[in-house]
């Protein structure tokens, strides 16, 4: 019988061709490692980005300690300090699972499950202001970059767990948005939220808006497209994990 050398590598050659094409989906996009986070390991940390640069701060780090540590991440490479630097601290308290948001140049931090001196847990409806431009003096003499300011309480039950965006009006000044959430309340009817507010910080005011649509949750995830917010997944009032979008 003729045997045709070709023939096999040929044939393998098609037919792995085939299977990769029936069983490999093609994904766009790249990830590259950037410098690791420069402050201790957290879960539940606030974030959010003032031009282009983001912040980290507070979370928990382990059982009773939450972290007020906050950190800038430049990437920028012509910039004179590129990766992480560390900024003046949040004064409101160590604390996890609060929410940030950036607007007009600042960033903004509140609300979260915080634990106070006698390790009594709390959950805060307090909001601070962080301007990237200033500078703290503080106790110990030290200079850090970075000022905070108290500004007007959160309006709605105090919680934990919300989301947080921020959306912009026609003439490009720009609104947080603050939302869902979990209040550590023993009541079930109070306990997991939907409600959701915007807070104006030309005149430091929040404004109760429409309740989302979808289903009380907490630990949501909330991000802006076209100046449209989307929020999505999270957990139920049953504690089960949701989907909707």
């Amino acid at each position: 019988m003729k045997t045709y050398k070709w023939f096999f590598p040929v044939l393998a050659a098609v037919v792995l061709r085939a299977c990769k094409g029936e069983s490999e989906e093609e994904l766009v996009g790249n990830w590259t490692r950037q410098g690791d986070f420069a402050g201790p390991a957290r879960t539940y940390a606030a974030y959010f980005t003032i031009g282009n640069k983001g912040y980290v701060c507070c979370g928990y780090n382990s059982y009773k300690t939450r972290l007020s540590d906050m950190w800038e991440f430049d990437n920028d490479p012509s910039s004179p300090n590129p990766g992480w630097k560390q900024m003046t601290k949040f004064p409101g308290g160590g604390r996890q699972q609060a929410v940030g948001f950036g607007a007009n140049g600042k960033g903004y931090v509140g609300t979260g499950w915080y634990v106070d001196g006698d390790n009594e847990d709390q959950v805060m409806n307090d909001f601070w202001e962080f301007d990237p431009t200033g500078t703290t003096t503080n106790d110990d003499g030290t200079v850090t970059q970075g000022s905070w300011k108290e500004i007007a309480k959160f309006p709605g039950t105090a919680r934990h767990s919300a989301v947080a965006f921020t959306l912009k009006d026609a003439n490009e000044k720009e609104y947080g948005y603050v939302g869902t959430g979990y209040t550590g309340d023993n009541s079930q009817e109070k306990l997991i939220l939907k409600d959701i507010w915007r807070y104006d910080p030309a005149n430091d005011t929040w404004t109760q808006i429409p309740d989302y649509n979808g289903s009380k949750r907490y630990a949501a995830t909330a991000f802006v497209i076209d100046n449209k917010a989307y929020l999505c997944t999270g957990r139920s009032s049953s504690g089960s994990a949701v989907v909707d979008f």
